[in-house]
């Protein structure tokens, strides 16, 4: 797998072999992390554009509330 990002004109490349986790390996890891990496990777809708970073922090105060 490589990535590329040209604002820092870098090419990575990643060699390795891949697994999928299980559903409750995957739930493990993803309650493992810090609260606020959480609501981070719900408010963001992955592999989607975001219109504006205020949309993003709507959605952020919204999930606070709902997940204190």
């Amino acid at each position: 797998m490589n990535f590329f990002w040209p604002e820092m004109e870098r090419q990575i490349r990643v060699n390795g072999t891949i697994t999928k986790l299980s559903e409750i390996e995957s739930d493990d890891y993803f309650n493992s992390r810090p609260y606020e990496s959480r609501i981070g990777a719900w408010s963001s809708p992955q592999s989607k554009v975001i219109d504006s970073r205020e949309i993003l922090e709507n959605n952020v105060k919204t999930l606070k509330k709902k997940y204190p």
